[in-house]
């Protein structure tokens, strides 16, 4: 009986798709391209410069056509939460006002953080382990 519900535990963990993404947004950015918005009127250019180049390096390794979007913050969330955006960058923070709109990925330097649709965690498990080795060079 125990040999029984170990193989049936062992198939339902294997039939499990971790992470999930439910608007397929990271595979949707690998076959039509991976759209960026960018805050147009920022408060910290450095960070949005150093995001913007993250991404085109996480763009490269993962073969995808990028393609950045520049407007404000307000309108580049309501793309995000409507998916026409997989991503925003604006040198957010994590305690950033947008969190009850959107998803956060962990911070990249212990503070910044970058905006993806809520839920779609196939994505923030890629950006963010894309972040982590690219900031520790």
């Amino acid at each position: 009986m125990k040999k029984t519900i170990t193989i049936l535990c062992c198939l339902f963990v294997m039939s499990c798709s971790w992470p999930k993404d439910p608007e397929d947004t990271f595979e949707q950015a690998r076959h039509k391209g991976l759209r960026v918005g960018v805050v147009s009127t920022p408060q910290d250019r450095a960070s949005i410069d150093r995001e913007k180049a993250m991404l085109v390096a996480f763009a490269k390794a993962n073969t995808m056509q990028l393609t950045f979007v520049e407007d404000s913050e307000t309108h580049l969330i309501e793309l995000l939460k409507q998916y026409e955006l997989a991503i925003v960058c604006g040198g957010f923070t994590k305690n950033t006002l947008w969190k009850e709109e959107a998803g956060l990925t962990r911070p990249y330097d212990k503070e910044h953080v970058l905006l993806i649709p809520k839920g779609e965690n196939k994505l923030a498990v890629a950006l963010e382990a894309f972040m982590q080795k690219h900031t520790a060079q």
